[in-house]
């Protein structure tokens, strides 16, 4: 069962961790990219990158070293690491109808395996990935 802290429940916008993301987002407004470039000739390297073989670059928007810090306070606040490690647990979270989350099972490829409860649930769920 998952369990949220009172500040997870909160809006969003109530909790503590969004007012210094907020107000550093008024601050990043009107600043023009130039100057972040300007200020920061390493730019391109620190606020780019690249995982499962997709590539983001985020140096051509006002996102700065100090807007992943705050995002990624945010982000920790909600608890969202925690919920999806108990999702990918294929425990039974699902408490109306006692039964694990099987969005892996969903995504999986033809062929692949999600076992819960001893058994592959892949081909019992609707809108697998085909091959």
């Amino acid at each position: 069962m998952i369990i949220r802290s009172r500040e997870q429940m909160q809006p969003f916008t109530a909790r503590p961790t969004w007012k210094p993301l907020d107000a550093h987002d008024h601050t990043m407004h009107h600043q023009h990219l130039r100057l972040l470039f300007a200020d920061h000739p390493g730019r391109c390297g620190r606020v780019a990158g690249e995982a499962a073989g997709i590539y983001l670059d985020d140096s051509k928007n006002r996102v700065t070293d100090e807007a992943h810090r705050l995002l990624a306070q945010f982000a920790a606040s909600s608890g969202r690491r925690g919920r999806m490690d108990v999702t990918f647990s294929r425990e039974k979270v699902v408490v109306t109808e006692e039964r694990a989350v099987l969005h892996a099972a969903l995504r999986a490829a033809a062929g692949e395996r999600c076992v819960v409860d001893g058994g592959n649930v892949v081909p019992g769920v609707e809108g697998g990935v085909k091959p």
